[in-house]
């Protein structure tokens, strides 16, 4: 069974308040929100052009930049020097890319985890139990996307997305 695929998740104000409760808690425990925006269309321009489709895609240049972004604010603005991890969800296509995007910028390679739990496979969930912090970035990245149409289409910006723009430390960026 789908999640949020019950009658209850039809009523417009219980998901605007669910909606709101997630972002509230994201901007209550997130330090940053990084999100990386690049159109489709420009990458296939690009693509037809130059060929880029062999070395990255838009998942890995997105990928690349957000973790490029992290690593300068962990390291410029908190001053720390400890390790970082850099995971990703494991269902992402390029994710081949993205390894090979990181390696040549000297970045370590990323970390693949799983964002939800398999309520089919008990026993994977607890040897390999899911992230469910990707979740936050899935929040963002949908939201931010959305925007972005919204914005060609003259609409104005959604609550929930422009409450994550009352947050400190933000870095978004459009390709």
């Amino acid at each position: 069974r789908k999640a949020f695929s019950g009658a209850g998740w039809k009523d417009e104000d219980r998901r605007r308040r669910f909606i709101a409760a997630l972002v509230g808690t994201i901007k209550r425990w997130a330090s940053l929100t990084i999100g990386s925006y690049m159109d489709h269309q420009i990458y296939r321009d690009a693509n037809q052009l130059c060929e880029i489709d062999t070395t990255f895609n838009p998942f890995a240049e997105c990928g690349r930049n957000c973790v490029l972004k992290v690593r300068d604010f962990i390291r410029n603005e908190l001053k720390s020097e400890l390790p970082i991890s850099y995971v990703f969800d494991h269902g992402d296509e390029g994710r081949g890319m993205l390894i090979d995007l990181m390696r040549r910028c000297h970045l370590p390679d990323p970390v693949f985890k799983r964002s939800r739990p398999t309520p089919n496979d008990p026993d994977r969930d607890r040897i390999e139990p899911p992230m469910i912090e990707l979740q936050t970035a899935d929040l963002l990245s949908w939201e931010l996307r959305r925007w972005k149409n919204d914005f060609r289409d003259g609409e104005r910006m959604r609550k929930s997305l422009k409450s994550f723009t009352e947050m400190e430390n933000i870095i978004w960026k459009e390709c």
